[in-house]
């Protein structure tokens, strides 16, 4: 059995059959418990990963030749499993992709990468554990993302780095690399924001500029084409023109489909409107950015666009998702899907400080607690099958049980009661109290009691 992440009170009460215990002190100790939370979550179509507050990384959902986490069984992960970077490096960050790949950045400003593609060492093209990046010269980074078939990271200089396949990398070469090349920007800016979708990455620079670059199957170049010729290929950045008076702060980039805030916190998308994931109230689809229409003309702090669906959060800490809805990845505890700006059900007082889409849904609350709904977070239903959720539900905690004693006890002449608190940390499902009396009593004892987590909740 798995605890759910929650602080747990206890108060066990220790029989003492001496009426002297009375008129000794009962030693007690102070302990700082380490509350366990979330600093980050990332997830992708086919797995998800988070970091906690401690600096651990865990992941979850397809473990397919366990390319996602080499000590666990090859198949589905249900439950976080602890990822552990070469020299027990601390997680700053985790991003998830296709391929099987994940990536890492490292406090240190180390990027690792691992699975079955882009893991970014020249004599590395898989690796079930972690592998370093090798930029040159050492290079630290501030950013890691894993896409596709690509990975990116950007440096404190505001440059970006790219290795993989050719058509994503940007670099206007035909040939895949596996260690990072710099891809430079038509304006010379730094990168301030980026993000890798399926066919395509897309940078925001601090000249006020955006630039995608791979396919435009869908319109995702937003070249504006009506007709063809649409199927083409960009091997280097190419700029979005936005409309008029409109400056771009944010993208990010689906399968097929690119949506963008601009510095007013407006939300635009381009490519396929597929089942309204656009979220401009139609299903009709564009090659030039197509303004949203979010409820109230409410102003947007993040967006987040996935295949089929795309999720966005407001300053005013609403959250919405619209778009296919067939997994339960709008969270609504239905299938209903659509052009229609649905709200997550999650419980009153929740609120997300940002939100990622991929074959489900997940979000960090002020908390640091996960929640996630649709593929990638599982129920069990009474014959012991896996089905996916269509609400949130938080994700499960992981890691060492912490205890924190209060200051001082309880004691009369025949009870001593000793009050704490109890993290489970994951996969706590008992306390043990062990405690002992002193050697002046005629019959020492020596005593361990066992209570059950659940018992006590």
């Amino acid at each position: 059995m798995v605890t759910h992440m929650r602080t747990l009170r206890i108060s066990l009460t220790l029989l003492m059959t001496s009426s002297i215990l009375a008129m000794l002190p009962f030693a007690s100790s102070s302990v700082q418990a380490d509350v366990f939370t979330y600093s980050q979550v990332s997830i992708g179509p086919r797995s998800a990963c988070a970091v906690t507050s401690q600096g651990a990384g865990v992941c979850w959902g397809d473990n397919s030749e366990r390319y996602l986490v080499s000590d666990q069984p090859a198949g589905t992960l249900t439950t976080p499993s602890p990822v552990v970077l070469p020299n027990n490096e601390k997680f700053a960050s985790v991003s998830v992709g296709g391929m099987r790949g994940a990536c890492a950045l490292a406090v240190s400003g180390h990027a690792y990468c691992w699975g079955e593609h882009h893991i970014g060492s020249y004599f590395t093209p898989t690796s079930r554990t972690p592998v370093q990046v090798e930029f040159p010269n050492d290079m630290r980074v501030v950013s890691v993302q894993s896409g596709s078939s690509v990975a990116c990271a950007t440096n404190a200089d505001g440059e970006l780095w790219c290795w993989g396949d050719a058509q994503f990398i940007g670099d206007g070469g035909t040939e895949s690399l596996r260690v990072p090349v710099l891809v430079p920007m038509p304006d010379f800016g730094k990168v301030v924001q980026y993000d890798l979708g399926e066919p395509n990455i897309c940078v925001v620079t601090d000249r006020d500029h955006l630039y995608c670059w791979g396919y435009n199957n869908s319109g995702e170049l937003a070249l504006g084409h009506t007709s063809t010729p649409r199927n083409i290929t960009s091997y280097t950045p190419t700029e979005i023109v936005p409309p008029s008076g409109v400056i771009f702060a944010s993208v990010s980039v689906g399968q097929g489909r690119v949506c963008a805030i601009s510095q007013t916190g407006n939300g635009y998308c381009w490519g396929s409107n597929y089942d309204g994931s656009f979220g401009d109230g139609s299903y009709i689809s564009s090659s030039r950015p197509v303004a949203m229409s979010v409820p109230n003309n409410e102003t947007l702090q993040q967006i987040s666009t996935a295949n089929y669906h795309t999720c966005v959060l407001t300053t005013t800490a609403k959250t919405w998702c619209f778009g296919t809805g067939g997994n339960g990845q709008l969270g609504t505890g239905t299938t209903l899907g659509g052009k229609t700006y649905r709200t997550p059900l999650v419980p009153s007082g929740t609120t997300f400080t940002s939100i990622g889409t991929g074959a489900g849904t997940c979000a960090l609350d002020t908390n640091g607690d996960v929640w996630c709904w649709g593929a990638l977070n599982w129920a069990s239903t009474s014959n012991g099958d896996l089905v996916t959720r269509n609400s949130p539900a938080r994700i499960l905690a992981i890691g060492s049980p912490t205890v924190s004693n209060a200051p001082s006890t309880e004691i009369d002449t025949t009870v001593a009661r000793v009050n704490g608190r109890v993290n489970p940390n994951g996969y706590a499902t008992s306390v043990v109290l062990e405690y002992g009396t002193s050697p002046l009593f005629t019959a020492p004892m020596s005593r361990t009691v066992t209570a059950s987590l659940a018992d006590l909740s």
